[in-house]
C-alpha cells in the first residue's frame, strides 16, 4: 500500500493505459477526494460522486469515520457502460455508496471475507470487486482501485443483470 507522506510524488503505472501522479504535502490534509481529483483517472467517478453529493462522504476530516472506497477507472466505468440508465435516479445514490465500505479494509482484510457492509446498507460479495490494481492509503481512509464497477443488488435487478 502506497503511503501518503510529505512531499511524496507516486507514480503508478497500471496495465499500460493508466498513470496517476498526485503531489501531497503533510501540511494539508489529503482526502480520498483529493486523490480521486488527479487528473484524467478518475473523471467519470469524481463527477458522478459530485452530482449525487456522495463526495462529502469522502472528504472527511481526520478523526471520523474512516471508510474504504472501491474506485473503478474511467475504463471501468466505460466498460460498464450503463451508467446512463442510473443517473437521475434514486440508485444512482445506493450505487455509489455500494462502492464505499464501512470503516478500513486493508487488502488481507478483503482477502480473509467473504462480505462487507457499504453505506448504502447492502453486503457486498468481495468476490465481486474484480482485480485490485492498487491500493492507497488517506487521512480519512483507504482508496482500492479496481478494474470494475460494483453492482448493488437493486441496480442489477433494475438494469436486468445476473
Amino acid at each position: 500500500m502506497a503511503h501518503l507522506n510529505a512531499r511524496l510524488s507516486v507514480s503508478l503505472f497500471i496495465t499500460g493505459l493508466l498513470t496517476i501522479t498526485p503531489l501531497f504535502s503533510a501540511d494539508k490534509f489529503t482526502s480520498s477526494m483529493s486523490v480521486l481529483r488527479s487528473p484524467g483517472t478518475f473523471t467519470i467517478l469524481v463527477n458522478e460522486l459530485q452530482a449525487t453529493k456522495v463526495n462529502a462522504l469522502l472528504e472527511k476530516r481526520v478523526g471520523e469515520k474512516k471508510v474504504t472506497l472501491l474506485a473503478p477507472t474511467d475504463v471501468a466505468f466505460n466498460a460498464f457502460g450503463q451508467l446512463g440508465a442510473l443517473r437521475d435516479t434514486p440508485l444512482d445514490e445506493a450505487f455509489l455508496k455500494f462502492h464505499i465500505l464501512q470503516g478500513l479494509w486493508p487488502r488481507k482484510r478483503l482477502r480473509a471475507n467473504r462480505t462487507a457492509r457499504t453505506l448504502a446498507d447492502k453486503p457486498l460479495n468481495l468476490k465481486d470487486i474484480g482485480k485490485i490494481l492498487y491500493s492507497i492509503e488517506t487521512d480519512n481512509g483507504i482508496i482500492h482501485v479496481v478494474d470494475k464497477v460494483v453492482l448493488h443488488p437493486d441496480v442489477k435487478k433494475k438494469l436486468n443483470l445476473k
